[in-house]
Formats: C-alpha cells, sequence, structure tokens
C-alpha cells in the first residue's frame, strides 16, 4: 500500500480550501486512481477542475509524481511499491501574467 500526499498549489489550493491531502493508492497505481481517491474526498467538483475530455489531466495542470514530472495521461502507470512506501504528489496549476 502507498500512501501518497497530494500537495494543492494556486487555484487548486484555494478550491479545496486545504494545502494538502492524504490518500491511500495501491501498490501500482494510475493517475486514475490519484483521481479517483481526490474526487472521493472533494466530491464531482476536483475531477471537473482537472481532467479534460480524453481521460487527460487538463494541460495548464502540472502533476508531479514522487519527483517525477508526468504527461497527465489517466492510464499512465505507477510502481509496483512493496511494502509500505510514503511519496508526494504535487498538482501546481501553470498560470500566467505579468504587465501588459
Amino acid at each position: 500500500m502507498v500512501t501518497a500526499t497530494v500537495n494543492f498549489y494556486g487555484v487548486i489550493r484555494h478550491l479545496m480550501d486545504q494545502p494538502r491531502a492524504t490518500v491511500l493508492l495501491p501498490g501500482e497505481f494510475t493517475l486514475q486512481d490519484v483521481v479517483d481517491a481526490l474526487e472521493a474526498l472533494y466530491g464531482r467538483r476536483m475531477r471537473e477542475e482537472m481532467i479534460s475530455s480524453g481521460n487527460y489531466i487538463h494541460s495548464h495542470v502540472k502533476v508531479f509524481v514522487d519527483g517525477q514530472d508526468v504527461r497527465g495521461d489517466l492510464s499512465e502507470r505507477f510502481g509496483p511499491y512493496t511494502g509500505t512506501h510514503q511519496l508526494d504528489i504535487y498538482l501546481v496549476p501553470m498560470s500566467e501574467g505579468g504587465r501588459e
């Protein structure tokens, strides 16, 4: 079993009203498993804010799993992790701004 700390940044942190959540994942998991675990905690809004049509994480949200920058395909697999494993997942919305 994997204990994952999912860290929220920017607008995602605002929507979730907290900086992080802890979820339990199987020893081998996909991004879909992560999204499902977060949806169980935060409801459908989490999925709507993160997922585009075609089962990909929105292009403006960067995802890092255990230090690895991932593409955002929900079928992407991680693991297998054996024993008790702790890892970090980061959800970072890309923003634009500056002066005109």
